[in-house]
């Protein structure tokens, strides 16, 4: 996908919700690629994006040269999204204030890991939206290293290749395979039409069965 298609993509799913293109997803058959859990550690923005991705692993074993996050930081190209996998750890960071600026700085649109983070003043500082499990003050550094980078990870229920699409709001986050991704976001944009004709009849005074039942409300995730 070129850059000026990802803006184009990116500006249309943005004005959706992970709410309705999860019922997308499950229109279209993909049942497995909604995250419970993870959220916005601040009030930040929703975030959509390919995936870069990393894996953490305990430290006891192993041993880095450089800090992990700055190796994920220079694998962005621009528009992407970093998804940090630390096996649902809550207890040690797994990204803070640094390696935000640094993925900033690399044309990154936010990070999204399975555990915890820290520096929260520093992400509203840089503007930049981070989603997460929890929120740890204790570091990363001897504790954690970062295993692999660009790889297949496994991110709380699902797994997660590089280039996988990443869509985070505050409702939870989903991740689109991209062959399906036009599809996905086709049935989104249909879904999302419906439901808001749905609301305004309701917000008009419409009794909700026959709103429910005129709109066939049950059978919309069907193919």
């Amino acid at each position: 996908m070129t850059e000026s298609n990802l803006e184009q993509v990116r500006a249309r799913f943005l004005k959706l919700s992970t709410t309705v293109c999860s019922d997308a997803l499950d229109a279209v058959g993909i049942t497995n690629n909604a995250v419970a859990g993870v959220r916005p550690v601040w009030d930040c923005r929703a975030i959509f994006g390919p995936a870069v991705t990393a894996r953490h692993i305990p430290a006891s074993t192993h041993t880095q040269k450089a800090h992990g996050g700055f190796v994920t930081s220079n694998q962005c190209k621009g528009g992407e999204v970093i998804v940090v996998s630390l096996g649902g750890d809550i207890e040690n960071n797994g990204y803070g204030g640094l390696v935000a600026c640094a993925a900033k700085m690399k044309g990154a649109v936010g990070t999204i890991v399975d555990g915890a983070v820290r520096d929260i003043d520093a992400f509203v500082d840089l503007d930049y939206p981070v989603y997460a499990k929890g929120v740890v003050p204790r570091t990363a550094r001897g504790r954690l290293i970062q295993d692999a980078v660009q790889v297949r990870i496994k991110f709380c229920n699902t797994t997660v290749d590089p280039g996988d699409l990443v869509f985070a709001d505050k409702n939870g986050i989903l991740f689109i395979p991209p062959d399906r991704l036009m599809e996905v976001l086709v049935k989104a944009e249909d879904l999302e039409a419906k439901e808001q004709a749905m609301m305004e009849k309701l917000k008009a005074g419409w009794d909700p069965l026959e709103v429910g039942a005129k709109s066939g409300y049950e059978e919309m995730l069907k193919k």
